[in-house]
């Protein structure tokens, strides 16, 4: 995509397009950190985990390795949420497999070229499965609770239904 603006020509690739991209997530990723912090609630780790993820989806020509580091952060979801722990061992099993499809392409023997089969026939169906679960991710990141489902305050006037004090004496 070209544009002149004036004396200034502008040419904007695919490639700046999705680092143009990355970087307004990055920023939504950093406002829903300072959110769920403020509210104290766990899917700040959520949040922080999110653009390791989003590199690798977003970000073009990304080798297969940096996947796995964001299956490596992506395994505070254990502390957050069943769904989230899901979604991790979803990724990390997809990382997995485009390093070993990597590695076995390499070296190709007799005994791996049937393996080396079905990983090339089930990437495009992983690449769409690991967009899926980054794209969660990042709504978790970014979503806020329903008023239904959030933790209630405790009133500070309110008496405990059993006192743990000593009782007051009566004179």
């Amino acid at each position: 995509m070209s544009a002149r603006l004036g004396s200034l020509h502008l040419h904007v690739t695919l490639q700046w397009t999705l680092r143009l991209l990355y970087l307004g997530a990055l920023a939504l990723c950093a406002h829903g950190v300072a959110r769920h912090l403020r509210d104290r609630d766990p899917r700040a780790l959520i949040a922080i985990a999110a653009p390791w993820l989003l590199m690798f989806a977003l970000l073009g020509q990304m080798h297969e390795r940096y996947l796995m580091w964001g299956a490596v952060v992506s395994a505070v979801a254990l502390g957050v949420s069943v769904r989230l722990s899901i979604i991790h061992f979803i990724i990390s099993i997809a990382s997995t497999a485009m390093i070993v499809h990597v590695m076995l392409i390499d070296k190709k023997l007799d005994a791996t070229l049937p393996a080396i089969d079905v990983l090339k026939h089930i990437r495009p169906y992983g690449s769409i499965v690991v967009l899926a679960c980054v794209a969660v991710y990042l709504w978790d990141a970014l979503s806020t609770r329903i008023p239904a489902f959030q933790p209630r305050q405790v009133r500070s006037g309110a008496t405990p239904s059993l006192p743990l004090g000593p009782e007051p004496e009566e004179a």
